[in-house]
C-alpha cells in the first residue's frame, strides 16, 4: 500500500467505526434509578447489558457506565433516565443580561 493511500484507509476506517452499530467507540451515560428500583440488581443488568461494571455516584442513586447508545440503557428495569456524559458536562450560558452587551 503506497504512502498516499494510508491518510484514504485511515479516514475509512474511522467513518465505518462511527457509522457501523457496534463497532463504535462509545460514551459514558449517567443512569440513574427509580425510587423503587434494587440498585444491585440494575447494577448487574447494566453489566450483562454492556459488558462493564458500572460505577455507582454514591447518594445520587445513578451509576455512570460506558456503552454504545443510550437506547439498551433505558430499556432496562429499574432505569428511570439516562443522560450522555457529553451533555451533562455541556456549560449552561449565562443568564446575565449584561454578559450579551457589547
Amino acid at each position: 500500500m503506497g504512502v498516499r493511500h494510508r491518510p484514504v484507509v485511515g479516514a475509512l476506517a474511522i467513518a465505518a467505526a462511527l457509522v457501523v452499530p457496534g463497532t463504535g467507540i462509545g460514551a459514558t451515560f449517567h443512569v440513574g434509578l427509580r425510587s423503587d428500583a434494587d440498585p444491585s440488581a440494575v447494577a448487574a443488568e447494566l453489566e450483562r447489558t454492556t459488558g462493564r461494571r458500572p460505577a455507582g455516584l454514591g447518594p445520587l442513586r445513578a451509576f455512570a457506565v460506558e456503552a454504545p447508545a443510550a437506547n439498551e440503557l433505558r430499556r432496562i428495569d429499574g432505569v428511570a433516565w439516562v443522560e450522555s456524559l457529553v451533555r451533562a458536562l455541556r456549560v449552561p450560558e449565562r443568564a446575565d443580561p449584561a454578559s450579551t452587551r457589547k
